[in-house]
């Protein structure tokens, strides 16, 4: 009975409590799952319903008309990175300090509904993303085009060195979400690995300007603001109608600094068709096989 314990989450008095940022998380938990559990049964990124742009909260905060859904498919690329235990308990800590910030400079009431996004809920390490486009919509033959051609140019793409499929981060930035009800408090992607994913940023915009109808991200997506949510924060009704208010989240991290330990290795692009599915594309300069087609998961 001793090892159910392993399986649980960590206990709200503990998440309350400080941290030193110099000691290291001992708890006994669960190792990451293998890849191919991971992509069958970990959370991927989800796209809203089609019936969510009909909300009158979107409709009055987005600054572009979102298409009717119809008969049009919905897509999301993205860069999948999966932590190992030890670089999820280093997440673990960074959000006991975020949590502290908020808490030390006014905003503790955001920390009621804070959820931790490297985590599933037996407290095993998930994936986690860097987006590359926002929820986009094709017809259905432009999407098979996208998807061929993306693949394609990954199998040709030149990354640079043998280091260049490292990711690391450096500042804390907060973004909202589709209809700004929330905070995704997210790892700004170091600029120099952002000279490297701009290599495939630029393929994907390239296909998205030929065959997508509408990208429906709230801001345009550059290598300047690369980042990586590992934290989610519902907030309160109206809560972000100011600007200002998130520019004043962004001041309470701004000398707050990620550490350099925390880098990640990737070696494909994913893309999430309608939250059922992702095809994973190998990026042929970081992988030693070739992959005649996409994999599929569902």
């Amino acid at each position: 009975m001793e090892g159910i314990q392993d399986y649980s989450s960590d206990s709200s008095d503990e998440e309350e409590q400080g941290i030193d940022i110099n000691t290291t998380n001992n708890k006994r938990s669960l190792p990451p799952l293998p890849q191919d559990l991971a992509d069958k049964f970990t959370k991927r990124p989800k796209l809203p319903h089609p019936e969510f742009y009909d909300n009158p909260n979107y409709k009055n905060n987005k600054t572009t008309t979102m298409a009717p859904v119809g008969r049009l498919l919905r897509q999301f690329t993205y860069i999948d990175i999966r932590p190992s235990r030890q670089l999820s308990d280093q997440i673990s800590d960074l959000n006991e300090i975020l949590k502290m910030y908020l808490r030390m400079n006014g905003y503790g009431e955001l920390l009621t509904r804070f959820e931790r996004l490297h985590l599933s809920e037996l407290s095993a390490p998930q994936a986690l993303h860097i987006s590359l486009t926002g929820e986009t919509l094709f017809t259905k033959e432009g999407c098979k085009l996208y998807n061929d051609e993306l693949s394609k140019k990954l199998k040709t793409i030149e990354m640079g060195n043998e280091d260049s499929n490292s990711i690391t981060f450096d500042k804390i930035k907060a973004y909202p979400n589709f209809d700004s009800t929330g905070i995704f408090l997210a790892m700004s992607v170091s600029q120099k690995s952002s000279k490297t994913i701009s290599k495939i940023l630029q393929a994907v915009q390239e296909l998205e300007s030929k065959y997508v109808v509408k990208d429906s991200s709230r801001y345009p997506i550059s290598p300047e603001n690369l980042h990586c949510s590992i934290a989610r924060v519902l907030t309160p009704v109206d809560y972000l109608k100011d600007p200002k208010t998130l520019q004043q989240i962004n001041e309470v991290f701004k000398d707050l600094e990620v550490p350099e330990s925390l880098e990640f290795k990737y070696s494909t692009v994913k893309v999430l068709e309608d939250s059922r599915s992702s095809l994973s594309f190998p990026i042929e300069a970081f992988t030693t096989k070739t992959s005649p087609s996409p994999s599929t998961s569902t």
